[in-house]
Parts: C-alpha cells; sequence; structure tokens
C-alpha cells in the first residue's frame, strides 16, 4: 500500500474511532451541556432587560415621529420625595454623548393632569419642567444659558418676586402668541418680533392654571426651543414651558428618563433606574404623549424590579442541566482517557463551538434577543473554555511525561507513572 494510501486508511480509521458510541454520547452531552445555557439565558432578569430593550428601540421606530427618543417617567408613591434632580441631572450628563437629554424634572409629564395658559390657548395641556433655582445665567452665544442646565433664554435670568413667587419661562412660539394677543400694535419684520418687543413681557404676570386651580406666576424669561435639550423634551412630552420654586402642590412631581434607539444605552438606563428607585416606594410610566402608534407599557416598565415576573426556577434548573451534562461528559473523557488522543481532544473542542452559531440562527430568523442573551452567551463562553481549557492541559501534561500510559491487550490505557 502506498503512503497517500496508508494516510488516508489511517484518517478513515481514526474517523471510525471518533464515532465509538462512547465518544457520540459525550459529543452528545457537550452539546447538550452548551444548548442548556442559551435556554437558561431566557429565564433571566438579564434578558428580560435586553429584550425590553430591543423592543424600546422598536417601539422608538415605529410610534414616535420624531423616531429618536422615548421617556419613562418615575413618580412618588405615596408621602415622601424624590431623588434631588440637580444631583441626577449631573450623574447623567454627558454619559453617552453631551449633546443628549438624558434627565429631566418636573409636573404632568405624562399629560395625566391639567396645566393650561389660558390666555394663550386653554385647550392645551402643558408640562411644567423644573430647572432650578434659576437664579443665575451665563452668557452663551450671543445670548444667555442657565447655570446648570442646558437652558438658553433671551435675557439674563432675574427674579421678579414682588410680581410672583411662581415662574415660568415660556418659549419662543408661546410669547410670540402672546404678543399677538396683548401687543397687536406691534409690527414684525420678517414675521418675527423683536427682543426689545419681547422684553415688554418679561416681568409681566401670567396666569396658571392647574388641575381647575389658577395661580399668578410671573414671565421670568423666554427660552429658545431649537437646543437640544428643549427639542428633546418637545420631542418626548410635547408642549412645556420651564418653572422654578413654589410650584402649586396639586399636582405631583415626575423625573424623566430618556430612551434612545440604542439598546445597550436603553440597558444602562434602565440598571441606572433600577440601582436609584429599587428600594422604594416608586411608580414608573411610559410617557406616550407624542406617540402615534400604540405602545406596549407594560412591557416597557417591565424591567423595575416591583414589575419583573421572576423566572428564576427556569434559570436554575437549566443552569444546574448545563453543569451535571458537562460533568458527566468530564467524567467519561477522563475514565476512558479520551484526553490522550489529539484527534478526540481537536473534535470535542469543535463540537463546543455547535450550540453558539445554531442559537445566534435562532435569533436571527425570530429576532427573540431571549435565545441569544448576554446572559446565555456568558455562561456558554465559561463552560466551553473549562472544557477546551481541560481537555488540552490534560493532553499537555500526558505530552509533557508528567503521566504516562500505556495501552493493553484490549487497546484500553492505563497510568504506570506519575
Amino acid at each position: 500500500m502506498t503512503k497517500k494510501g496508508q494516510f488516508k486508511s489511517s484518517i478513515n480509521e481514526k474517523i471510525k474511532t471518533l464515532f465509538s458510541k462512547t465518544n457520540i454520547l459525550i459529543f452528545s452531552l457537550i452539546v447538550l451541556s452548551l444548548s442548556s445555557t442559551f435556554i437558561s439565558g431566557i429565564f433571566s432578569r438579564e434578558a428580560s432587560m435586553e429584550e425590553t430593550a430591543e423592543y424600546i428601540s422598536q417601539a422608538i421606530n415605529e410610534s414616535v415621529p420624531t423616531k429618536d427618543l422615548l421617556s419613562i417617567a418615575v413618580e412618588k408613591e405615596g408621602d415622601g420625595s424624590l431623588p434631588n434632580d440637580e444631583h441626577e441631572f449631573r450623574q447623567l450628563y454627558g454619559v453617552f454623548r453631551q449633546e443628549k437629554i438624558t434627565f429631566a424634572t418636573g409636573y404632568n409629564m405624562t399629560k395625566n393632569e391639567t396645566i393650561t395658559f389660558n390666555e394663550i390657548d386653554s385647550n392645551v395641556n402643558l408640562s411644567a419642567v423644573y430647572i432650578g433655582p434659576t437664579t443665575g445665567s451665563v452668557e452663551y452665544n450671543g445670548h444667555y444659558k442657565d447655570v446648570l442646565y442646558p437652558v438658553e433664554v433671551m435675557f439674563p435670568l432675574q427674579r421678579y418676586d414682588s410680581v410672583s413667587m411662581q415662574t415660568a419661562l415660556i418659549s419662543e412660539s408661546q410669547a410670540t402668541k402672546l404678543l399677538e394677543i396683548r401687543r397687536p400694535d406691534f409690527v414684525r419684520e420678517n414675521d418675527t418680533y423683536s427682543q426689545e418687543q419681547f422684553k415688554t413681557l418679561v416681568g409681566t404676570a401670567l396666569d396658571v392654571t392647574t388641575n381647575g386651580e389658577t395661580k399668578t406666576f410671573v414671565i421670568q424669561d423666554i427660552f429658545y426651543e431649537n437646543t437640544y435639550y428643549s427639542t428633546g423634551l418637545d420631542h418626548t412630552i410635547g408642549s412645556f414651558f420651564y418653572t422654578s420654586y413654589y410650584f402649586p402642590k396639586n399636582v405631583k412631581r415626575q423625573n424623566l428618563y430618556f430612551m434612545c434607539t440604542y439598546p445597550y444605552e436603553n440597558m444602562y438606563f434602565m440598571e441606572y433606574i433600577n440601582s436609584v428607585y429599587g428600594d422604594g416606594n416608586y411608580k414608573l410610566k411610559c410617557v406616550t404623549n407624542v406617540c402615534e402608534k400604540a405602545i406596549d407599557e407594560n412591557r416597557i416598565v417591565s424591567f423595575y424590579p416591583k414589575n419583573f415576573t421572576s423566572k428564576v426556577t427556569g434559570q436554575i434548573i437549566f443552569i444546574v442541566l448545563a453543569f451535571s451534562l458537562f460533568g458527566i461528559a468530564e467524567f467519561l473523557i477522563i475514565k476512558n482517557k479520551l484526553f490522550l488522543n489529539l484527534f478526540f481532544v481537536i473534535a470535542i473542542i469543535a463540537f463546543s463551538f455547535i450550540p453558539y452559531p445554531l442559537f445566534y440562527a435562532i435569533y436571527k430568523i425570530t429576532s427573540k434577543t431571549l435565545v441569544f442573551s448576554g446572559y446565555g452567551c456568558k455562561l456558554y463562553a465559561l463552560i466551553a473554555l473549562i472544557n477546551s481549557v481541560l481537555c488540552l492541559a490534560l493532553y499537555a501534561i500526558f505530552r509533557m511525561g508528567i503521566l504516562s500510559f500505556k495501552k493493553d491487550k484490549d487497546d484500553r490505557y492505563y497510568e504506570i507513572l506519575i
């Protein structure tokens, strides 16, 4: 027989030996063990959050007209207060990109209550966004900006407590409508009022009705709507104005966190919300003020601990199954000295990779994040790594002569030297 023929015959013999009943059982156990890691991920909280993050991205693209943001409101149930707004703003400012809205706080953010400017349009339900004391501003791009929040205004911020302790910073659009009502004598150039004309509104009284109760506010300033912070608010909560201290107590305060079309960013904010509010008596709401299509609000807030339905039993069952099957497979490998066969070692490592593309393909076909979750992938990687390292280490120990084995007449190995 030629060398080529001998080589081919040797390969065929190795393949036949490789797929013996014992080896097939071991390969099956390894594949089932690693498949169980992905199935365990289906029941994990982390996978559930991943799926929710994906759904939020999808909901933004399908239901939000501007396809950029969706906010989640947190409110206190019962007595107590929300976390400090300045601390929350500083914690999240620029966490992904500097000019991206991440946090806001205020009143009627979900438009479940009623706030109106009756003088402008009593049919428009407004949100009142709180931006702290509003006692300081700095020059910025030819106008002014609040010292903390990225709110840009026409004039230096001042208090007008002699008019009212309750303040309203109204938008340029709202100010334009108010001037049309109050000053029909004003002449506009290029359909725009001048800063001097807008200035006549600052420091004047404006009646604000909150849940049927009317209070006198003072127009503290006029803000520009084309900044990233104001635009982000407009794209999520709709019509609003900024306010400061002494807002009427008959409207509930809410904190807002802003989700986007990137699931990994959504995951960050979801985990952040859980870390801040997980131990308190709070309620989460999805802000759907501007949504054109219905979205599953319960699904969106399901990541919050109080809303999460535990599936830990299923997760534990498949984790135990994964490690049990893996342990049996490794026991059979060691018992039968299969790690002495390099051909088998390569094959067992190759079989370890089968579940990964299989579950990835299922994920791509079904678009179900749960079947290919981060948790499942990490557990899969752990067991696959242990399997590969153990087999290679045992083979290397044998090759270095630390352990020696000899075949008996039945072609089985037994140890002769340690």
